[in-house]
This record gives C-alpha cells, structure tokens and sequence, in this order.
C-alpha cells in the first residue's frame, strides 16, 4: 500500500501529464496548425481532447477528496 505522500505524488503527476495533454489538444483546437494538421486528425485529437478532459474532472475530484481535511483545516484558519 502507498503512503499518503506517495499517493499524493503520484496522483500529482497523473494530473499534471493528464492536464498538460488537455491544453495542448485544446490549443490544437483552437489554433489548428495546418503543417501537424494531418497527424493531429489521424490521432483523432478531438475524441482524445474530450476524454482527456473528462479524466482531469476525475482526477481533480479525487485530489481534492484527499486533501479535504486540509481544504476543511484551511478554511477554518482563515476565517479568525
């Protein structure tokens, strides 16, 4: 079993590679480089964008279902 610092970093890293995917197909999106154009179409770049997309939700929901004690502690110190 991970400690609570491992499973910290490797969800972190998960969410970093996951997130950083999400806005490049994103930028892809939006700018759509005609010279990359017929490789990012045969990657189906769309299809991957979107489910990218849904995993950072999932993702991102777990991470702060981890640090929930912290967010309940932080916001309990912040408002004396």
């Amino acid at each position: 079993m991970l400690s609570k610092s491992q499973q910290n970093y490797y969800l972190d890293i998960l969410l970093l590679i996951v997130g950083a995917t999400c806005a490049l197909t994103g930028v892809i999106l939006g700018t759509k480089p005609h010279l990359l154009m017929p490789f990012f179409i045969a990657i189906h770049y769309k299809v991957v964008h979107e489910w990218i997309g849904y995993l950072v939700i999932v993702l991102g929901a777990i991470h702060l279902l981890l640090h929930l004690d912290w967010i309940k502690f932080m916001t309990k110190s912040t408002k004396k």
